[in-house]
């Protein structure tokens, strides 16, 4: 039951999500907002945003996990918990997902949130909290490791830690509907870069692939200058950073999520420092959980003020715990 309850919880919140027409966060007022980022090779590289501002002195800013966008259904959700707990919230497209063709992102680009943190859009902001999804988590974790000055607190949701034990895991697992997901959005972004002229790999090439490994064999590790695969894994893999992590920081990992299994992550979460808290879930799938969630159900802390769900408990702790200690 326990793997079966994992492949629910990914699929059912997804679909009941497009069902109700999430992808258009409805019902919260919003707008299209641009940072720009300066690439050596490319120039001038827009980051899509979605900006949802607040009267608060407080930002979460929302990253989506690999091959999804700030329209995804569950970044909606985000938005939703933030509005509920009244502070502001930015949604970020990572480069090329919003399908502009100028290039695309790889699991080590921390910087370009770093980007987005120090962008004058947030130059109000007195609190920088920030919250990643599967692959977005990652990064985030990755900004909090290497510029905790920028970062108040930070939440990551059933995200790889290492990057050839989550490729690995992802690649070998059955059924393959998931991998084909994410595969079908990672080519679509290729495609739209493809056409500018300016990707490494014919598109013809890239749309063959049926692993995420060959997917990054022939486009990050050229675009970006790694020596193999297995280079770019182990130099962008967040794991290992995290002994020394010192910012407030916060795990939540689904059991029995089927995309990133407890295997590939926990090595890295043994050796994670105190500030870092992990909530181990049983029910629940990747990025999926029941909308009764609550982090003091799974042994997190008590947080009686915040509604129930997954995004409404990570608003509340990233708040609660900027306002408390630096120490979990």
């Amino acid at each position: 039951m326990g793997a079966l309850s994992g492949h629910w919880w990914t699929l059912a919140p997804h679909v009941r999500g497009l069902l109700a027409g999430a992808t258009g966060h409805a019902g919260v007022a919003g707008h299209e907002a641009t940072v720009t980022v300066e690439d050596p090779s490319r120039g001038a590289v827009p980051l899509r945003c979605v900006w949802y501002p607040a009267d608060s002195d407080a930002v979460v800013v929302v990253v989506h996990g690999l091959g999804g966008s700030a329209h995804s259904v569950y970044m909606n959700r985000a938005v939703r918990a933030c509005a509920q707990a009244g502070v502001s919230c930015l949604l970020v497209s990572l480069r090329g997902a919003a399908l502009d063709g100028v290039d695309f992102y790889h699991a080590g680009l921390w910087s370009d949130l770093e980007v987005v943190l120090r962008s004058t859009l947030l130059a109000r902001a007195q609190r920088r909290l920030l919250l990643g999804y599967s692959l977005g988590g990652h990064l985030a974790l990755g900004l909090a490791a290497h510029r905790p000055e920028l970062v108040d607190a930070c939440v990551a949701v059933c995200s790889p830690l290492d990057l050839d034990a989550g490729a690995t895991a992802l690649d070998t697992l059955r059924p393959a509907i998931y991998r084909r997901h994410v595969l079908d959005g990672l080519k679509q972004m290729y495609r739209a870069t493809a056409a500018t002229g300016t990707a490494p790999t014919s598109s013809a090439t890239v749309s063959e692939v049926t692993t995420v490994r060959a997917f990054d064999a022939l486009t990050i590790v050229p675009r970006f200058g790694f020596d193999s695969v297995e280079h770019y894994y182990a130099s962008a893999s967040v794991g290992p950073l995290l002994s020394s992590l010192a910012t407030p920081s916060m795990y939540v990992q689904a059991i029995h999520d089927p995309m990133v299994p407890p295997r590939s992550t926990d090595p890295s979460l043994a050796t994670a420092s105190p500030a870092l808290t992990v909530v181990r879930v049983d029910r629940g799938g990747h990025v999926g959980f029941p909308a009764s969630f609550r982090l003091d159900a799974h042994e997190g802390p008590a947080l009686s003020h915040a509604p129930s769900g997954l995004e409404a408990q990570c608003v509340g702790w990233l708040l609660a715990r900027h306002a408390a200690s630096p120490s979990p």
